[in-house]
């Protein structure tokens, strides 16, 4: 049976530090972050990404609101040559992965520590849990993330992006990892999706 609603608000500092939100209502799920983002007791990470099928841009959108109150918004994008017309690029594929590295790069660039991260990406989060079970000094291969395994290029890129991820939870001192509901008006959440969409777009426009 699922926890109430009191039960979850009172486990958010005392649980293991992966949690995912998404067996729970929206409506709970909106009250049990946003009273996170009220709070401001950590800094809060939001990431997010899109990306187009037809013309391989991606892009990647950040939202940070430090303890102190003040709020970052960054985002970025890039358009990737495929290597196989049939097969997507590397940012399509990962482009909430590269979402996320970008967020904890900004995080580590701020010097913020104790750090609350909320994706909205199952897969993602999925990958941030195994990255993370693994005894930080046994290197990482693509079987410990899940990855897909199609070329060895693409490999080779998500083992050293997974790599960094890790440094940065540990340098970071990432208090939780929370898995949400995307379009759900979740403070943050939304910042960070409006950022990935304009971070396409751009790399769009100066591509032409």
């Amino acid at each position: 049976m699922k926890n109430s609603l009191r039960q979850m608000l009172e486990e958010k500092t005392t649980h293991s530090t992966f949690y995912s939100l998404q067996d729970y209502s929206e409506e709970e799920i909106v009250k049990i972050s946003n009273s996170v983002y009220l709070e401001r007791k950590h800094s809060l990470l939001f990431t997010d990404g899109s990306y187009s099928s037809s013309d391989y841009s991606a892009g990647y959108g950040i939202h940070l609101l430090t303890k102190d109150g003040a709020r970052f918004n960054f985002y970025g994008g890039e358009i990737e040559e495929p290597i196989d017309e049939e097969m997507p690029t590397f940012s399509q594929m990962y482009f909430e992965d590269i979402a996320l590295n970008n967020g904890l790069k900004e995080c580590a660039r701020l010097g913020l520590k104790g750090v609350i991260v909320f994706l909205d990406a199952k897969n993602t989060y999925k990958r941030f849990i195994r990255a993370m079970k693994l005894n930080k000094l046994i290197p990482l291969e693509l079987d410990h993330i899940g990855g897909r395994s199609e070329h060895e290029e693409y490999i080779n890129k998500l083992t050293l992006l997974w790599a960094e991820n890790r440094e940065l939870y540990y340098q970071l001192s990432v208090q939780k990892v929370y898995l949400i509901r995307g379009h759900a008006n979740i403070y943050g959440n939304i910042e960070a999706d409006a950022m990935a969409t304009k971070g396409r777009l751009q790399a769009l426009q100066q591509a032409c």
